[in-house]
């Protein structure tokens, strides 16, 4: 009875306290990266998935162009080998996880790319991670002469999910008319039902884009916030779904595109979606590399109406790029939090920087204090921080792309990780309490004891309620 009293004590000290390793700096992704993966349209802010504590997605283009992903299932301390998407050369891409989208509980994630072998052309597949394997891919349009370079300036694709179930992306093939175009598929995207809709985009000038789903009466309305570089202000699109058509909100006339941060290959701002209350939260850099440069934030309720919160930062020289996340749970401490990174310049912005974080917990009504991410200064890029993590679980990780090494990288040590929410898990640890209330009676009573503890700690480590 007495070893059995100490394994059930062990047991429960497991439970309540399971081990975290202890990590060096960071750590490299992957070392075979397209050198111009700083670029908006090739690589965008939300090419990382979380689908839960363990496993992660990242896409990118690799060194021969090729549209890729490596995966990890031990926290990001190991990624599996490169896996092609498609084995031609890609200008640029976008994905969308099915729960990032309010209600969704699929597991695919979709994609889109422009192919820039033969004829140029976007095409669709998903990614199912419940097995890994490829649907099928799908021809959606010619891209009209896609050109061959990596910028802003060219080629952009934005790929959403709307809450009533249809995906739809913007894009731009080349800066040259009849180059943009929207299309939207309401089912069997894999087969057929993609559809050219109304274009959302303003002239020819390829401008930045992200595509979230809509907080309309209409479930398969959605937004495009949209940084017009020629006007220089940011707004909000949202699209029409029944109606086919476009209407527009402007959020700031001041943001200065014409700043060497903001031109050619940069991105500046993020959206994110809430689902408590299907609110899209944005940040967006007013000015970058400036002293003037204020990380401002938006919380969108509709098409029509938003407030401005507080600031991220303000005054920032030698700052820029941003990678948002919402933690979408339904309950827990970490429900609604609200994490923003950006590059912080310790001499200049597209030299010496370190990724930083900040993190809400009220809404963005305000910011705790600084946290450092990244352990080595050097000329950092592109942080994909994924767009949500919901009930299932994940990481705040975000992976930043080193353009002096042309790696990308993730901190295990300044990481947060964000637990499951397990029902069973935290039933059992009351169960345990109030067997202790009863006291320790005999060997059938240690027995059914340490049986609660082991199904609670098997469900705090893999996530399955048993």
């Amino acid at each position: 009875m007495k070893l059995k009293l100490a394994a059930l004590l062990f047991a429960m000290a497991a439970v309540v306290l399971v081990a975290t390793p202890v990590y060096a700096a960071d750590t490299a992704v992957d070392t075979d990266l397209e050198a111009a993966m700083d670029t908006r349209g090739t690589s965008p802010n939300h090419n990382l998935v979380w689908i839960s504590p363990s496993v992660g997605y990242y896409f990118f283009r690799a060194s021969d162009d090729f549209f890729t992903y490596r995966k990890t299932t031990d926290s990001g301390v190991t990624w599996a080998a490169q896996v092609e998407v498609d084995g031609q050369i890609t200008q640029m891409f976008d994905i969308w996880y099915d729960r990032w989208t309010n209600g969704d509980s699929g597991t695919l994630i979709h994609m889109v790319w422009g192919n820039r072998t033969g004829t140029d052309t976007t095409l669709y597949r998903a990614l199912d991670t419940s097995n890994d394997t490829f649907t099928a891919a799908r021809f959606i349009v010619e891209n009209q002469g896609q050109e061959n370079a990596n910028s802003w300036n060219v080629h952009i694709l934005a790929l959403t999910k709307t809450r009533g179930g249809m995906l739809a992306f913007q894009g731009w093939a080349r800066s040259t008319a009849g180059n943009s175009f929207f299309w939207t598929c309401p089912s069997s995207c894999d087969s057929g039902s993609w559809t050219e809709r109304t274009d959302g985009a303003d002239g020819t000038q390829v401008d930045r884009v992200i595509l979230t789903p809509g907080n309309e009466t209409d479930t398969d309305d959605l937004y495009m916030f949209y940084l017009d570089i020629d006007a220089t202000e940011l707004s909000v699109k949202t699209f029409d779904d029944t109606g086919n058509s476009w209407s527009e909100t402007v959020l700031d006339t001041e943001v200065d595109t014409n700043e060497p941060g903001y031109s050619g290959d940069m991105v500046q701002f993020d959206a994110v979606t809430r689902f408590s209350d299907n609110h899209t939260l944005v940040a967006y850099w007013n000015d970058v590399d400036e002293t003037t440069a204020d990380l401002f934030t938006i919380d969108l309720t509709n098409g029509t109406t938003f407030a401005t919160t507080t600031p991220v930062v303000s005054n920032l020289d030698e700052a820029g790029y941003i990678a948002m996340t919402v933690i979408n749970q339904t309950s827990g401490s970490n429900a609604d939090d609200v994490y923003v990174a950006f590059a912080k310049g310790s001499g200049n912005l597209h030299s010496t920087t370190d990724i930083v974080f900040y993190k809400s917990t009220d809404g963005m009504d305000t910011w705790g204090t600084e946290q450092a991410y990244s352990e080595v200064t050097d000329d950092y890029r592109n942080i994909a921080g994924g767009h949500s993590i919901g009930d299932a679980g994940g990481r705040y990780a975000p992976i930043f792309f080193d353009d002096d090494q042309v790696d990308a990288y993730i901190n295990l040590a300044n990481d947060v990780e964000i637990p499951a929410i397990v029902a069973g898990g935290a039933r059992r640890i009351i169960r345990i309490g109030k067997l202790l209330d009863q006291g320790i009676k005999n060997d059938a009573w240690i027995d059914r004891a340490l049986e609660e503890a082991r199904r609670s700690l098997d469900s705090h480590v893999t996530g399955r309620v048993t």
